[in-house]
C-alpha cells in the first residue's frame, strides 16, 4: 500500500496544493531521471520507491536521500566507519546502501545480503532496533506503524483526499 500512498504524495508535493497543517512539515521530492549508480546494491522495493519520488523527508523523523546522493552518502559512511571499533569497518561496498538519514543524522542502511534495513548509531557503535526485514517492511513502518506519526498520518488523509 506504500507505493500507492507515495505515488500520492509525490504527486501533491509536486503540485500546487496548499501546505495545510501537518502537510507543510513533510516533503516528497519528484523521480528523478539520474540513474541507478553502477553496481550498487538494490532490491525491487528499493528501486520502486525511486521510480515513484526522489527521496524526502516524510513520516516521523526519516529523510530519505535524492538517488543522486545515495552513492556519496553510502561511502561517506563506509570511509567514516571504516576503522570504527575493532578496525573491520561496519559497512561493506556493494553490500550496504546508506538510503536515509534519521533526525540525529544517523544511517538507515539497506543490506543487499539479507535484504534487511535498519539505522546504525556510530556515537554509541551500535545496530539500533528494530531490524525491519526487507525494504518493504521498513517503509510500511515509516508510512502506517511509527506511534510519533499521529500527524504524518493525518497529512496522508489530506494528501489522498486531494489525489483522489
Amino acid at each position: 500500500m506504500w507505493r500507492e500512498d507515495l505515488k500520492l504524495a509525490a504527486d501533491y508535493y509536486s503540485a500546487d496544493a496548499p501546505r495545510v497543517d501537518p502537510v507543510f512539515l513533510w516533503s516528497v521530492n519528484p523521480p528523478s531521471a539520474t540513474k541507478w549508480p553502477q553496481d550498487f546494491p538494490s532490491c525491487p522495493s528499493l528501486l520502486d520507491f525511486y521510480a515513484i519520488c526522489d527521496g524526502g523527508y516524510f513520516g516521523p523523523m526519516v529523510s530519505f536521500h535524492r538517488k543522486a546522493d545515495l552513492y556519496p552518502e553510502t561511502y561517506k559512511w563506509i570511509e567514516t566507519l571504516r576503522d570504527y571499533d575493532d578496525g573491520a569497518g561496519v559497512l561493506t561496498k556493494g553490500q550496504h546502501a546508506v538510503i536515509a538519514s534519521d533526525a540525529d543524522g544517523a544511517p538507515w542502511v539497506f543490506d543487499s545480503v539479507n535484504g534487511t534495513v535498519q539505522c546504525f548509531y556510530w556515537k554509541s557503535g551500535e545496530w539500533c532496533q528494530p531490524r525491519y526485514d526487507s525494504h518493504d517492511a521498513f517503509l510500511d513502518q515509516v508510512f502506517y506503524k511509527d506511534s510519533n506519526s499521529e500527524d504524518w498520518l493525518k497529512a496522508l488523509t489530506i494528501i489522498r483526499q486531494n489525489g483522489g
